[in-house]
């Protein structure tokens, strides 16, 4: 029994919004959905019932219609790194901007843990998943989606045949190694990222064609395997003087790190054993993440437009979900740009 002084309230329905308007809930449904063949004069109608009945779709009902709901799924490869700090702002700005939510998961770059991740994104029925890395060695799980209907988008993995937003991480590469030259390097060794993983590999490639394409020295034991990671670049310089210490090749005098956080590692490598930068070793990355510009000295690399690559994937992935798969826009790929610092010495002799 209601009691004196209370109220009841009841939540407005979709019911009540077509009431108001005078309209079917079918073709209320259509008009708030903005999408179908309803004319503007019936659209407006039922926009301004809603609003004045303060009227507010449930997500969880509309889910069981659509059997998705209106979040995303963003995959990254490695949560920590500053890299993929930069694609989620970017995802996120857009995301949300459309009115959804974002779930993350993050894989450490095993090939286990992303099935799962897909697999988890799958049962929560998301709209759609970004898949942020180059990729491992299992590609067939995002293609298992694509063919169960969810808008899949990449970042970076541009050989899976799905649409993606990438980089040319050769060119990348090939600018870094043109700037150790310009400035007087001869001897550029390099720190590889991990095997197996198209944006390591796709550096190194350019790695290599830059030097051939200059007339440069290459050595094999100038390439050092690392992980991504500034333990990895801080390892790359101990196994690097040593092997040069045994006499395999000459000391290198600059160091290319296929990716930001390793060049930082490189750099306190190099400052421990009391190596100055650049006066002896120059040093560069790739990746232009923020932290870069305050290490000591400040690191000169090759930026990559991190927000902007999750801007445009989250704006196609948004595409497919209200549109269609074939709605998507054709896959894109953006420009990198060098950033010089003080660690090349940019002019030296």
């Amino acid at each position: 029994m209601e009691r004196r002084g209370e109220q009841r309230t009841t939540m407005t329905t979709i019911k009540d919004v077509a009431k108001r308007a005078g309209v079917s809930v079918s073709t209320a449904s259509v008009a708030l959905s903005g999408r179908g063949p309803v004319s503007e004069a019936t659209r407006r109608r039922v926009l301004e019932a809603a609003k004045a009945l303060d009227y507010r779709p449930n997500a969880i009902a509309r889910s069981l219609v659509t059997r998705r709901t209106q979040t995303v799924g963003l995959v990254l490869s490695d949560i920590t790194d500053p890299y993929f700090h930069e694609i989620t702002k970017g995802v996120e700005h857009v995301l949300s901007a459309a009115g959804y939510a974002l779930i993350l998961a993050d894989t450490d770059r095993s090939a286990a843990k992303e099935r799962r991740s897909l697999e988890i994104f799958e049962g929560q029925r998301v709209a759609g998943i970004i898949l942020a890395g180059s990729g491992t060695e299992d590609e067939a799980a995002p293609l298992d989606l694509k063919g169960d209907g969810i808008a899949v988008v990449t970042i970076g993995r541009h050989h899976a045949g799905l649409p993606f937003v990438a980089v040319d991480n050769v060119k990348a590469a090939g600018q870094a190694v043109a700037h150790l030259a310009e400035t007087g390097a001869r001897r550029i060794a390099f720190v590889a990222g991990p095997e197996g993983l198209l944006a390591a590999e796709e550096r190194r490639e350019g790695y290599l064609a830059a030097l051939k394409e200059r007339g440069l020295p290459s050595c094999p034991e100038w390439i050092v395997r690392g992980d991504f990671t500034p333990q990895g670049g801080h390892r790359a310089v101990a196994e690097l003087l040593e092997r040069c210490g045994r006499g395999a090749c000459p000391e290198p005098d600059a160091i290319l790190a296929a990716n930001d956080q390793m060049a930082i590692g490189v750099l306190k490598g190099l400052k421990e054993r009391g190596i100055p930068v650049p006066e002896e070793i120059a040093v560069a990355g790739i990746g232009g993440i923020p932290t870069g510009e305050f290490v000591d000295p400040p690191l000169t690399t090759v930026a990559l437009p991190m927000k902007a690559m999750g801007e445009a994937a989250a704006g196609m992935l948004l595409e497919m979900i209200e549109g269609g798969r074939r709605k998507a826009r054709p896959s894109v790929w953006l420009e990198t740009h060098l950033l010089v610092r003080a660690s090349t010495g940019a002019g030296r002799a």
